[in-house]
């Protein structure tokens, strides 16, 4: 008879990162999401954070051609005070403050003009080169570099990754790409 067929050596480590990332998670600080730039940042760095963040946009603005510009979002009601009060990392409405900074943020984003997709300034431009309308049909009117067919934008897909390439983990706290067995000691130290 073969060997009873146990989990593979793939799902205990699966089950092993799960149970420690859940474990970990209830460690992990509160973090503070910035109503211009979606980034969370912890509930001192905040305060700094801000201003910088305000004078980037503004600098971005000017970059651009002035039909184009926006002018600095405001922030959400309450938003500034709460912040320059201080955050208690254990308040409860920390979850409410983030949602509400967050929604802020995500009404800033663009619209792209074909599917309706929200993107940043950068990542919309990235996104109009393959971008496809609702019906499937190829966007008109940009620039690939000459090559058009009856004035539709032909666009070749992008291989994302190579074959054989390695596989990759994300770490949940830090955000850093680590292979599948340095994962393992970075959680640890990352904690």
């Amino acid at each position: 008879f073969p060997p009873a067929a146990g989990p593979s050596a793939e799902e205990s480590f699966g089950r092993t990162l799960l149970s420690l990332c859940i474990s970990m998670s209830m460690r992990r600080p509160k973090a503070v999401v910035c109503y211009l730039c979606g980034q969370q940042y912890g509930t001192t760095s905040i305060k700094i954070h801000i201003p910088q963040c305000q004078k980037l946009f503004v600098k971005r603005e000017n970059l651009k051609d002035k039909r184009e510009r926006r002018a600095l979002p405001q922030p959400p009601a309450g938003y500034m005070d709460q912040i320059q009060q201080g955050i208690n990392p254990g308040d409860a409405k920390i979850g409410e403050f983030n949602d509400m900074a967050f929604s802020a943020y995500n009404s800033n984003l663009k619209a792209c003009s074909n599917c309706g997709r929200t993107f940043t300034d950068s990542a919309l431009k990235i996104h109009m080169r393959s971008c496809r309308s609702l019906n499937g049909d190829l966007r008109r009117g940009s620039n690939n570099g000459g090559k058009k067919n009856n004035g539709l934008e032909m666009s070749s897909p992008r291989r994302r990754t190579t074959p054989g390439a390695p596989k990759y983990r994300i770490c949940y706290i830090c955000g850093r790409k680590y292979g599948t067995t340095s994962i393992r000691i970075h959680l640890p130290q990352c904690a």
